[in-house]
């Protein structure tokens, strides 16, 4: 009888060390939410498309030296490549190219910026997932831009209401 007692206190010691030293170990920031998100880079050229009503757009939009295409690129909503973690690993700055050409392969937009990711911690800071989040936007005066006043400027269009990440809003 006296060893199942032993056995039932030693049981109910090493449960209460556990839990003191999850409780001592989790001494880091306290993390209440759980938001997934992932490191990315969007290269947008709607002003481009706006500028070429009607006509078959190709594009090539490059991140140091990965690239991708698209081709008959006729509408607003087509006009973004999206580059993920596997090129944006860090705040590094990176050398960003675009070429839009129409048709008859004559250049309509040439460009290139340099952007420096920033660091986004959605979940607050310390908390998972830590990521880089960067954009350009080519504007219709013929410039590859990360300057916000300039990306706000491109994303007008026609309907005068600016496209943002979280959403349209009215002018």
């Amino acid at each position: 009888m006296m060893g199942a007692e032993s056995a039932q206190v030693s049981g109910f010691q090493l449960l209460v060390g556990l839990l003191l030293a999850a409780s001592v170990s989790s001494c880091g920031p306290s993390c209440g939410t759980d938001i997934g998100s992932s490191s990315a880079l969007s290269v947008e050229f709607v002003s481009v498309v706006q500028s070429h009503p009607g006509e078959k757009l190709q594009a090539e939009a490059c991140v140091v030296d990965v690239c991708q295409g698209l081709t008959d690129v006729d509408r607003k909503g087509e006009a973004v490549f999206r580059f993920g973690e596997s090129v944006i690993t860090d705040g590094a700055p990176r050398l960003v190219t675009l070429i839009v050409k129409n048709a008859r392969s004559a250049v309509v937009f040439e460009g290139e910026a340099t952007v420096t990711p920033v660091k986004r911690e959605v979940n607050g800071a310390g908390c998972a997932p830590l990521t880089y989040q960067a954009e350009v936007v080519a504007t219709g005066s013929g410039v590859l831009t990360t300057d916000p006043a300039e990306r706000r400027e491109a994303m007008v269009g026609a309907d005068d209401e600016i496209r943002t990440r979280e959403g349209s809003q009215k002018l």
